[in-house]
């Protein structure tokens, strides 16, 4: 054999060699992918179609960057925590939130965490799709409770549950839309201004009998303003801009009793209306005027009290000095009108105190704000309704009781000066 034969042998076998290595090499990478692909099937669960998450998901749990649920913060409070520390952690008791979790499991069960299944559009979960999910009921509440109580972002709060970030953002939605269902109907949460019970509103009129310049009153009513993101369509931004405070806004209307609850409520409304045009165009106002005589209502400079109101809302009525320029109060009633409003005042900054969801912007989807906002307040009644922590309920049963503690050392200074003489001086 020649020389250019031997070389021409050699050079095959190379290029042989070579061709085998890259085939070696498309086989291994095509079994990688596959293998990737085969893990995230296996662990896909509430995340639908989104594989690279599902094998994040394994990931993280596989390396412990992620807890698993029954190992995780928030199942470790559930089942070891002492009272203080669930109380700390949900802001609601234990006892509260058992009631809670009752009142809202079967909307929870009955809802999709996923829309679709490969290419099929899923309906209402079955058996062994609920025996899949990692979460139960009770851990999709509390989800969508933390989440409203915090203004930390879904990235920060997910760990604690040990549910990755989309599958925790999923279940605060289904968390939240089972609340506004089930407890808008609810008698320990939902707005609900029961004037036809004469017992209630003497109950009501009698925790603001020490005021008797301003008789009868029964609930307060003021709005409130929730700073929103601003919104890309102008005409919808305009309509929640606020000129004297220069940003985008989301207001509600609150009519609270002296009891401490929300009984009536304009929500989710433009930052650009007035108080008083929420008020009207929410019904409030038709509310009030059927309030049986005497009872009524404190209220502020924003809303009316003239007209068919006069007897139904009292405000201070101002006049300006012209000595000074300044505004003064007509009558004597400011004081304890200012006392009779608080209730109001307390009951706007008590949704967003506990439900610190409130301080963040509202996203600019509406349904989701309205979502956000009334989650919030049937929130703040059930912890009224269910724990009795609440400031007006706490301050107005303060003075019930001061009066009676008063009553009653009259009565006692009565009865141990039955034998005075004339001089009123007893014998002892």
């Amino acid at each position: 054999m020649s020389s250019r034969d031997e070389e021409i042998q050699a050079a095959a076998a190379v290029v042989a060699t070579a061709a085998e290595c890259i085939a070696m090499l498309i086989s291994s990478s095509n079994e990688a992918v596959a293998s990737v692909v085969s893990v995230a099937a296996e662990d896909e669960d509430v995340i639908g179609r989104n594989i690279p998450h599902a094998a994040g998901n394994k990931y993280l749990r596989s390396s412990g960057a992620l807890q698993d649920p029954s190992k995780s913060d928030w199942k470790l409070i559930d089942t070891r925590g002492r009272p203080k520390e669930f109380m700390h952690f949900m802001s609601l008791a234990g006892e509260s939130f058992d009631d809670l979790v009752e009142l809202c499991s079967k909307d929870v069960i009955a809802t999709p965490l996923r829309s679709y299944d490969g290419e099929r559009k899923i309906g209402k979960p079955r058996p062994h799709d609920l025996k899949r999910r990692k979460h139960s009921p009770r851990d999709v509440i509390a989800m969508a409770v933390k989440w409203l109580t915090s203004t930390a972002e879904e990235k920060d709060l997910h760990v604690q549950f040990g549910a990755i970030e989309s599958t925790f953002n999923v279940c605060i939605w289904v968390g939240m839309k089972a609340l506004v269902k089930n407890m808008a109907d609810d008698a320990r949460s939902r707005v609900f201004w029961n004037i036809a019970d004469e017992d209630y509103l003497k109950r009501c009129a009698d925790r603001t009998a020490d005021f008797d310049k301003v008789p009868n009153v029964v609930a307060a009513i003021d709005g409130y303003k929730i700073r929103a993101k601003n919104d890309e369509n102008d005409r919808r931004q305009n309509d929640d801009f606020t000129g004297w405070k220069e940003a985008v806004f989301r207001d509600y209307v609150f009519v609270t009793d002296t009891e401490g609850k929300v009984v009536d409520a304009a929500v989710n409304w433009p930052g650009s209306m007035h108080d008083s045009k929420k008020a009207l165009w929410s019904h409030i106002y038709d509310h009030i005027l059927k309030l049986p005589a005497p009872y009524r209502v404190a209220a502020d400079s924003a809303f009316r009290s003239t007209g068919p109101f006069k007897d139904k809302m009292h405000k201070t009525k101002w006049k300006k000095d012209k000595s000074t320029g300044w505004y003064v109060g007509v009558d004597d009633t400011g004081s304890q009108l200012t006392h009779l409003r608080q209730p109001a005042e307390w009951s706007n900054h008590c949704v967003g105190g506990v439900y610190r969801r409130l301080m963040c912007k509202l996203p600019t989807d509406n349904v989701k704000r309205g979502y956000i906002l009334w989650s919030c307040v049937f929130l703040t009644n059930w912890r009224t309704s269910t724990m009795h922590r609440n400031q007006i309920d706490t301050y107005f049963a303060y003075l019930v009781e001061e009066r009676r503690r008063r009553a009653a050392e009259a009565r006692s200074r009565d009865e141990g000066g039955g034998g005075a003489g004339p001089s009123g001086s007893s014998d002892t």
